[in-house]
């Protein structure tokens, strides 16, 4: 029985920064190291091998989180964008030039969300502002009650 399991990660399937993000997530469960293969992948030695399964569900995982990330980038800036140009003052409804090109659909999707988001917090205000006081949170509600102040699970 070997003390360590082998594995090889095709770079053309898992960029290395998945495969080390997965290492460093279980990095408390294994020891693994990783070095590159010289042809783009990443070759890895995990120990206890019984964890080899689990490094390659958490590479594929941390993969997709990655390619989700890169597909959805110009979304997120435009996003930012147009929040901090709303913050200021500034909100246009194009981007600006430097501001990622998004389609005609995603533009009206994300101004759509805005809106819905600006209407949601315009009403939180309203009530807040009619009831006078804002709702007591649970550890005043418990010193109310003069029971003991227990933190409820998340």
């Amino acid at each position: 029985m070997t003390d360590a399991a082998e594995l090889e990660f095709d770079g053309a399937l898992f960029h290395p920064d998945a495969v080390l993000a997965a290492a460093h997530a279980l990095a408390r469960r294994l020891r693994v190291s990783l070095k590159p293969d010289g042809r783009g992948g990443t070759l890895a030695r995990v120990s206890p091998p019984e964890g080899a399964d689990a490094l390659l569900d958490e590479a594929a995982a941390q993969e997709l989180r990655r390619r989700i990330a890169v597909e959805t980038r110009p979304l997120r800036e435009y996003i930012v964008t147009q929040s901090l140009l709303s913050a200021g003052g500034e909100r246009t409804g194009a981007p600006a030039a430097s501001s990622p090109a998004l389609s005609p659909e995603e533009e009206a999707e994300v101004d759509r969300l805005i809106a819905e988001a600006e209407k949601e917090i315009a009403e939180k205000v309203s009530r807040f502002e009619a009831a006078g006081e804002p709702e007591p949170t649970w550890e005043e509600r418990a010193r109310a009650a003069d029971g003991p102040a227990e933190n409820p699970a998340p």
